[in-house]
């Protein structure tokens, strides 16, 4: 099975990253990605996002009411999408 040759060029990432944290200012504290391979061996981009939460709304997530995880789990399909773009 041929194996895809990929290159993700920085310089299109950190912008895109840029953009999606203009987006969410009060949201997102900071964005990091890294270049790696999926669970098939496939070429994958990785993004880890530090969400801001001053007010400990997402802590302990489980035991919260339904609005905050509805609220969270919006966010974090926001944020997904944007980095889809």
């Amino acid at each position: 099975m041929p194996t895809l040759e990929v290159k993700y060029d920085r310089r299109q990432i950190e912008p895109a990253i840029g953009d999606v944290m203009n987006d969410f200012p009060g949201e997102i504290e900071r964005i990091r990605y890294s270049i790696g391979n999926d669970w098939a061996s496939e070429p994958a981009l990785y993004f880890r996002v530090l969400l801001k939460d001053p007010n400990h709304l997402f802590e302990d997530l489980p035991s919260r009411d339904l609005a905050t995880r509805r609220e969270f789990a919006g966010l974090c399909r926001g944020v997904i999408m944007k980095l889809e773009d």
